[in-house]
C-alpha cells in the first residue's frame, strides 16, 4: 500500500508540474548509488546499540540485504542508505519572503525499493531574518560538522557507523519528526541553527510522550577556516528506548576546519552522557574524529581515523573503538563520481562487556550520480 502511494504522488507530481510552474518553483531531485564491497566481519555480539554506544553491529545490513554474518567474510552489492529522491518547491511571496515546502523519501538503488524510509518533510519561510521550518527537519547536530565533514557518509567507509562519530538518532542518524527550526543568516560568519520538538504526542526522534527534544549548533567561519559547538538532548529517551520517562541522553561536541591550498584538515570531538536511572550510574562516551583531505584536479584524497570510549561505573572495563579509513573520490562532474577505498574497525569490550572484542574491514568501490 505504502509503495502504490509513493508511485501515485511522483505521478501526480510530475504532472502538477506545468500548472505549478506558473505559481512557484519545483525542483525534482534525487541521488543513486552501487557500492561493491569485501567485508569481513569477526564476532560482534555486544556491538548494538544506537544511542549510548559508539559503533552499530559490524553485520549491519539494509532491507533485502541482512549484510554480512557475524564471523563471515563476504562479497556485498549495496545502496548503503545514500539512495533517495524528492521534491523542493519555492514560492516568492514578495517583500523578501519565500515560502517553501520539501519531501525527501529514502530509496535502495540496489532493490528498487522506494520504501527505505522518511527523510525530511517540512514547510517554511525564508527571509531577510533567517529561514523558519515546521516538520521532519535535518539535525543541526548531525550536519554542523558530522555529516558534512565526512566525504564518505552512507558508505562502507564512513565514520558514523564504524567508530569515529557517535551514532543513533541523537548523534549523526536520522531526523527529528514532528519539529521546528531556525536557521539564522550569516552575521560576519556567525551562523545560528536550533532544531526543536514541542510535541507531546507524536512519534519518532523529536517527538514522544516527552517534548522538549532538541538540537543546537553555533558556527563561525571566515575564509580558510571554520570552528562550532553542536548540542543535542533527547528528554526522556521514548524515542530511543520505547520506554516511557526513560533516560535522558545529551551530546556535545566542538570541531573545526582548517584549508590551505588543496590540503583540509578537520576534527570533532563528541562528549555524552546517557542518564542512569533507578539510582543507577550514569553511562559516559567520548568520540575523537580527524581528517585529512587533498584535492588534486578533479580527484579527492581522504584520510580519516576515530577513537572512542564507553564507561560506566558499574563495568569493570570500557568500550574502546578505533576506526581509520582512506580512500578516494574522482567526480567526473558535480552530479556523477566514483569512489573507493579501505576502511577498518577494531572494538575491545564490547557493551562493557570483558572480552566481547571484535573488528570488522571492508574494501569497497561504488558509483553515485544526483540529479
Amino acid at each position: 500500500m505504502q509503495k502504490k502511494l509513493i508511485h501515485l504522488a511522483v505521478g501526480a507530481a510530475l504532472a502538477a508540474g506545468p500548472f505549478m510552474a506558473a505559481n512557484a518553483d519545483l525542483k525534482v531531485f534525487g541521488h543513486f548509488q552501487i557500492e561493491a564491497s569485501s567485508e569481513d566481519n569477526d564476532p560482534d555480539a555486544g556491538f548494538v546499540g544506537t544511542d549510548g554506544a559508539v559503533v552499530q553491529a559490524l553485520n549491519r545490513g539494509e532491507s533485502g540485504d541482512p549484510g554480512c554474518s557475524a564471523g563471515t567474510s563476504c562479497i556485498t552489492l549495496e545502496d548503503n542508505q545514500r539512495g533517495r529522491f524528492g521534491f523542493h518547491a519555492t514560492e516568492d511571496l514578495g517583500n523578501g519572503l519565500t515560502a517553501l515546502a520539501h519531501y525527501e523519501t529514502q530509496v535502495d538503488t540496489a532493490t528498487a525499493n522506494l520504501t527505505e524510509g522518511n527523510r525530511e518533510s517540512y514547510v517554511g519561510l525564508k527571509g531577510n531574518f533567517g529561514t523558519f521550518q515546521a516538520g521532519s527537519l535535518k539535525s543541526a547536530y548531525k550536519y554542523t560538522g558530522g555529516v558534512k565533514y565526512d566525504p564518505f557518509v552512507t558508505t562502507n567507509l564512513e565514520a558514523r557507523r564504524y567508530g569515529g562519530m557517535v551514532t543513533g538518532r541523537f548523534g549523526q542518524n536520522s531526523f527529528m519528526r514532528n519539529s521546528l527550526a531556525y536557521i539564522s543568516p550569516s552575521f560576519n560568519g556567525l551562523k545560528l541553527w536550533l532544531t526543536y520538538s514541542p510535541d507531546e504526542g507524536g512519534t519518532g526522534n523529536g517527538a514522544g510522550t516527552d517534548d522538549g527534544d532538541y538540537s543546537l549548533a553555533v558556527k563561525f567561519g571566515q575564509g580558510p577556516f571554520e570552528v562550532f559547538f553542536a548540542s543535542t538532548g533527547d528528554d526522556g529517551g521514548d524515542e530511543r528506548t520505547g520506554i516511557p520517562d526513560g533516560p535522558d541522553f545529551s551530546l556535545n561536541k566542538i570541531g573545526g576546519k582548517f584549508s590551505m591550498g588543496p590540503h583540509t584538515i578537520l576534527g570533532q570531538w563528541e562528549d555524552g552522557t546517557l542518564d542512569g536511572i533507578g539510582g543507577l550510574p550514569d553511562t559516559d562516551l567520548n568520540v575523537l574524529f580527524l581528517g585529512y583531505h587533498f584535492k588534486f584536479g578533479q580527484n579527492l584524497f581522504v584520510a580519516q581515523f576515530g577513537d572512542g570510549q564507553v564507561e560506566n561505573d558499574l563495568a569493570a572495563v570500557d568500550q574502546e573503538d578505533t576506526y581509520w579509513a582512506i580512500g578516494a573520490i574522482h567526480k567526473f562532474s558535480k552530479k556523477t563520481r566514483i569512489f573507493g577505498g579501505y576502511r577498518s574497525t577494531d572494538v575491545e569490550n564490547g557493551a562493557l562487556v570483558s572480552g566481547s572484542d571484535g573488528e570488522g574491514s571492508a574494501f569497497t568501490v561504488g558509483m553515485r550520480v544526483d540529479f
